[in-house]
C-alpha cells in the first residue's frame, strides 16, 4: 500500500495467481484499488484490462502463462499524481517489459506512457528528478549490454536522459498475504 503525500489516498495492489504444475500455463494478474481515506470512495482496475491487445490477441483463449500485474510505485512531488508499473509478460519466455500507468487525482483517470525507442524490455523506474512531470524508463535490447535511461512525458515524448535519478513521494505500509485455494 503506498499513501499520498499528504495521508488522503491509498493505493494497494491484490495479486491474484492462478498456479498449474507447469510454469507456463500458470497466470499472474492483480487489482489495483485507490482509496480516498475520508469518504472511503474506491476506484478499481484490473491489469488484464489495461494489457496492450496486441499481446492479448497473441494469448491462447484461457490467456496461460500470462503475467500482467499493476503496482503502485509512488506518488508525484505534489501528490496529485500517482505512478504505477504495468508489468507485462509470459511465464517461461523472455517477454518481459513495463509501461507506466499514471492515476490523476483531479480526474480520476488513467494514462500509459512508454518509451517509443526500440527495446526487448522496459524497466519503470519512477518520476524524473530533472522534470518532475516526466517518467523515467531503463530500456535494453536482448544480447547488448549497454541500456538506455529516457524521460517520457505525458505526450510520448521522449528524450535521452542517461544521468537522471528517479523519485518517488509518499510512504509505503507493510504488505499483507492472504493465500486463498479455489
Amino acid at each position: 500500500t503506498v499513501v499520498s503525500p499528504d495521508g488522503r489516498y491509498q493505493a494497494q495492489a491484490e495479486m491474484i495467481l492462478q498456479a498449474t504444475p507447469t510454469l507456463a500455463h500458470s497466470r499472474l494478474t492483480s487489482t489495483l484499488t485507490i482509496t480516498d481515506t475520508q469518504t472511503q470512495a474506491q476506484q478499481h482496475w484490473e491489469s488484464i484490462r489495461l494489457l496492450d491487445p496486441q499481446l492479448q490477441q497473441d494469448l491462447p483463449s484461457n490467456q496461460a502463462g500470462l503475467i500482467t500485474v499493476l503496482w503502485p510505485v509512488g506518488w508525484s512531488a505534489t501528490g496529485e499524481q500517482l505512478l504505477v508499473r504495468h508489468f507485462s509478460g509470459l511465464f517461461a519466455t523472455d517477454f518481459a517489459s513495463d509501461t507506466a500507468v499514471i492515476w490523476s487525482r483531479p480526474t480520476e483517470n488513467l494514462t500509459t506512457l512508454w518509451p517509443t525507442a526500440e527495446y526487448d524490455h522496459a524497466m519503470l523506474l519512477g518520476w524524473s528528478q530533472a522534470q518532475p512531470d516526466q517518467v523515467l524508463f531503463q530500456t535494453s535490447i536482448i544480447g547488448e549490454e549497454k541500456t538506455q535511461v529516457w524521460a517520457v512525458n505525458s505526450r510520448q515524448q521522449m528524450l535521452a536522459q542517461p544521468t537522471d535519478q528517479p523519485q518517488v513521494y509518499g510512504h509505503t505500509l507493510a504488505p499483507t498475504s492472504q493465500a486463498q485455494s479455489p
